[in-house]
This record gives structure tokens, sequence and C-alpha cells, in this order.
């Protein structure tokens, strides 16, 4: 497909939801791979490193579960993302962060991506994403911290499997 339409070749990606997609896909071809990345989400781990320079990260906030109101989580993974919010208070203390948000954009921008895709509601929620873009980098030790101290199950990292 590709060698007739040559336009498309350096511009064609793809957006996938799990590592085990990239076993049906030839990245070698693909300019961009969107992935969804977060804190939480320890799949892409050994991925990341080899194809950096072409993904393009989703769901840094993990589609905001964290940030709702109790009321709003999903009954099937509330106690888990209770427990995960607390341990991810911990890190922010521990760390010195901001708040929550300031933690989780910083853990992805840590990794040097290619690009992040975040939604924004409005023009304020733009200029706080700037505030924290700009905040201090995590720290190498403190990123291995949190991959060895938070495990989360993938019924939390998989919002297809929040109901």
């Amino acid at each position: 497909f590709l060698k007739k339409n040559l336009k498309l070749k350096d511009r064609f990606g793809i957006s996938i939801y799990s590592p085990e997609d990239l076993n049906w896909i030839n990245s070698k071809i693909l300019k961009v791979i969107q992935i969804p990345f977060n804190l939480c989400d320890y799949r892409w781990k050994k991925i990341i490193l080899e194809l950096k320079e072409k993904i393009i990260v989703r769901s840094v906030f993990l589609q905001g579960i964290f940030f709702c109101e109790d009321s709003k989580i999903p009954t099937k993974i509330k106690p888990e993302v209770t427990k995960v919010k607390s341990k991810i208070n911990f890190f922010v203390k521990k760390f010195k962060r901001f708040d929550m948000k300031d933690l989780l954009f910083n853990y992805v921008k840590y990794y040097n991506f290619k690009g992040i895709i975040i939604g924004v509601d409005n023009e304020d929620h733009l200029k706080e994403l700037f505030f924290y873009m700009n905040r201090p980098k995590f720290k190498k030790k403190e990123i291995m911290e949190i991959n060895r101290k938070l495990q989360i199950s993938e019924n939390i990292i998989d919002p297809r499997k929040w109901y």
C-alpha cells in the first residue's frame, strides 16, 4: 500500500492500545506510533526505549480518573483507584511536586517522547499545562523508585475495563 502511495510514507502513523498491537504492525514504516502512557502503565516500559523517537503519548492523566469525585469513579475499580491515589500523593510529597498533575505530567515528560497529546477544556486549562511543562524534571532515581513501588492492575490502566 505505501509503495503505491509514496506521498503518505513520511506521514503514516498508527494509534494503538496495547503493546501486543505492535506484533501486527511494521514499526519500521511508521513515522508515528501513538500510545496510552502514564505513570501507572507499566506495560510499555520495555518498548519505549527502542521506539521513543516515534512515540506520541496520550492518556497522560489516565482520562482524569484520579481527579474524579469518588462518586464518579466506576465501582469496579474504585477501591484500587483509591489506593493508587494515595500512593501518587505519597510521591507528590516525597519528590516535592506541586500536585498530582505535576507528578503525572512530568513523569511522562521525563521519557522525552516525540510528543504528548493532552486535551484541554479551556484557556485556563492550557495555561495550567504550560505551568506543569515548566516544572523541574524528575531525576532518574526518582523515576526508578516510582517504577519499582507503583504496580497497578490492568483494570485501572485500560479504561476499556472500567465497567
